[in-house]
């Protein structure tokens, strides 16, 4: 037995096929023109319409089930429910932001074109889609308001439907319009040359002192000071290149995405790029690549990525990216 959670989806916009013939590989993060992106927020821990609840120690199991699971949808319509539905793409990415699942799903424009053009022109008619999930359990607890609690779970479907159970809770966070690759960004590693100088300095200036201590065991009360101001000052150095080979790291994936930053952004934001987890950094350079041209002039050749300000998802909110986009364009 398998309960069905519904779901809203809001927000779908195309990605233009251009450059297709010009992309033969695709690394981690996947730059495939012939995909079509969605944001969105999966679910909460809050009751839906039918009285029934995902709780938050549950969310893991969603997310390590989830991944490569099929969007599925009837063919040429949305049913109500999940009756005839087919796989219309799959999910790539799912993580969780505080009480809420956030996801990427793409959706397989080349496989079913009708279907995906179809999904676009309900949305922009007004006829706002939704998502419904296929959600295999094995316990159910019934708590004493009446709420049932799902334990026990893994996602085997997320499937487009004409009804919803959580009434506007997990809308589209944001659409992509294009995917194009970009001219490669030029990295200079002089800064990490610099500080490895400097560190090997700390480190000779460290061994002499330790030598003198060694032959000079009375002056060690007078050095000590010293001593310690080096050990710390080559602590600092260790740190900083840790930092600017991180970083550099980083701007290499920004690079290998196609995505073009310069130096201005990474020094901005250095302390939040670094502070990202592997697997927050990698969601991030996914939504990038996925919505790379949502702010790109008509005619514009060149890919700009919009300058969001939410890497940390957990507390910048939308209106506050939606700030951020109106003042970068004031700005052309």
């Amino acid at each position: 037995m398998e309960n069905k959670i519904e779901k809203i989806l809001s927000d779908l916009q195309l990605i233009s096929e251009e450059g297709l013939d010009s992309i033969d590989s695709f690394a981690s993060i996947t730059l495939n023109p012939t995909l079509r992106w969605m944001k969105f927020i999966l679910t909460d821990d809050k009751p839906n319409g039918n009285k029934q609840r995902v709780p938050l120690d549950e969310f893991a199991n969603l997310i390590n089930s989830g991944v490569h699971m099929p969007i599925k949808m009837a063919i040429g319509e949305i049913k109500p429910g999940h009756e005839e539905a087919v796989p219309l793409g799959v999910i790539t990415n799912l993580k969780q932001v505080r009480d809420q699942i956030e996801g990427l799903a793409a959706v397989w424009s080349r496989e079913r074109p009708q279907d995906v053009e179809f999904v676009i022109s309900e949305f922009k008619a007004g006829r706002t889609p939704q998502i419904s999930w296929e959600i295999p359990y094995t316990e159910i607890i019934k708590n004493d308001d009446g709420i049932e609690d799902l334990r026990g779970i893994c996602l085997r479907a997320a499937t487009l439907v004409g009804l919803a159970a959580y009434r506007g809770r997990t809308p589209i966070l944001a659409v992509a319009s294009d995917n194009k690759p970009n001219t490669e960004d030029k990295q200079s590693m002089e800064e990490i040359e610099t500080l490895k100088v400097q560190l090997q300095e700390a480190i000779d200036k460290v061994a002499a002192l330790e030598a003198q201590l060694q032959e000079k065991i009375g002056t060690l009360a007078s050095l000590e000071p010293e001593l310690t101001q080096l050990r710390e000052y080559k602590s600092q150095i260790e740190k900083e290149e840790q930092e600017a080979a991180k970083l550099v790291t980083i701007k290499t994936k920004f690079t290998e995405a196609g995505i073009q930053k310069d130096d201005e952004y990474f020094a901005t934001n250095k302390e939040r790029l670094l502070a990202l987890s592997d697997t927050d950094l990698d969601f991030m350079m996914q939504e990038l690549v996925a919505f790379a041209k949502a702010s790109q002039k008509p005619g514009d050749d060149r890919l700009e990525i919009p300058n969001f300000a939410n890497l940390d998802i957990n507390t910048t909110t939308k209106n506050e990216v939606l700030k951020a986009l109106r003042e970068r364009n004031k700005k052309r």
